[in-house]
């Protein structure tokens, strides 16, 4: 019988449909474990852990994992692509430095946290970070929220499709909702009917809450409205958009009515020497205070520019 660790690496090579099938297999609620975008390891460390409190856990995993229906599951199932993409998108974000925004993250955390439901709406001008804050929040949340999250974004076409974005946000809500076998109808009127559906319902107390992240309204080619009337206790929306504060923009317009709103300003001067602290090329120009201010001036703050001047001064 294999042993802990050989069980860990074993669960950490899946690919995302096999990792699925394996937890169908086990009986593991996914809403307990940590949704796609989290780390693999982290996802398997939660498994493992899950079947430790098991009698029998150990064997239970060795036989779902030789499972011959696992050697069939490849990159070939529904919304493998847009998944893909979508992690491409948000791994190379976390990739960056990222500073500046203590304020912004406690925001988020205090509305997931505090209200029991509801929309909360980040926008911002083009280039102040709305979709690096979202892709570093979801990161630090995957413990106590199951995170759907799906961006729009002009790097990738398919990414902007409705039609993609009602799959690929109904796949990971089957996750949730521990459905194995739900449909993906080839319409996208369908789609958004079923994910209106599954919203309209109470969600298990057993599980844990749910947050939908919605980056980059103003890149989906049409316009993308709520897929819900009235969300139930324990789901949460998080929705960006490109705006300047309380502009209503044609793509936000039935996204506003009881909404909260979180508006990004300029980084702060501090946020400057820390991004450089960050960078080892750079390290020593973070405590040359005329050099940040210098920086802070040119950019007036602006996080586009600051990184573009940044991967500058790195050549």
């Amino acid at each position: 019988m294999a042993n802990r660790n050989e069980l860990l690496e074993s669960l950490k090579k899946l690919s995302l449909a096999q990792f699925e099938q394996v937890l169908f297999c086990l009986k593991i609620d996914p809403s307990i474990i940590p949704s796609i975008f989290a780390e693999q390891v982290i996802r398997a460390t939660r498994v493992i852990q899950r079947l430790e409190q098991e009698k029998d856990g150990w064997k239970r995993l060795e036989k779902a994992l030789a499972d011959s229906c696992l050697k069939i599951i490849d990159k070939n199932y529904i919304g493998y692509e847009i998944t893909a993409q979508v992690k491409q998108i948000i791994s190379e974000y976390t990739q960056q430095p990222f500073e500046g925004r203590e304020k912004e993250k406690r925001q988020l955390d205090e509305f997931v946290r505090k209200n029991s439901s509801g929309v909360l709406l980040v926008t911002a001008a083009a280039g102040f970070g709305k979709s690096a804050l979202l892709s570093h929040w979801q990161q630090t949340q995957q413990e106590d929220f199951f995170i759907a999250y799906h961006c729009f974004s002009y790097r990738y076409q398919k990414t902007r499709s409705l039609f993609e974005a009602y799959r690929h946000l109904l796949k990971q809500l089957y996750l949730y909702y521990n459905i194995s076998n739900g449909d993906f109808p080839n319409d996208e009127n369908e789609m958004r009917d079923i994910l209106v559906g599954m919203l309209s319902k109470p969600v298990s107390p057993a599980g844990k809450p749910l947050v939908i992240v919605l980056d980059g309204l103003d890149e989906a080619e049409k316009t993308f409205d709520p897929f819900f009337t009235e969300l139930p206790d324990s789901v949460c929306v998080i929705a960006s958009a490109r705006a300047e504060e309380n502009e209503e923009p044609k793509y936000l317009r039935n996204w506003t009515d009881n909404a909260q709103r979180l508006y990004l300003n300029r980084l702060p001067c501090e946020a400057i020497s820390k991004l450089l602290g960050q960078i080892s090329e750079l390290a020593a120009y973070s405590e040359d205070d005329e050099f940040v201010k210098s920086l802070d001036e040119t950019t007036n703050g602006f996080p586009l520019y600051l990184r573009y001047l940044i991967d500058d001064l790195k050549q």
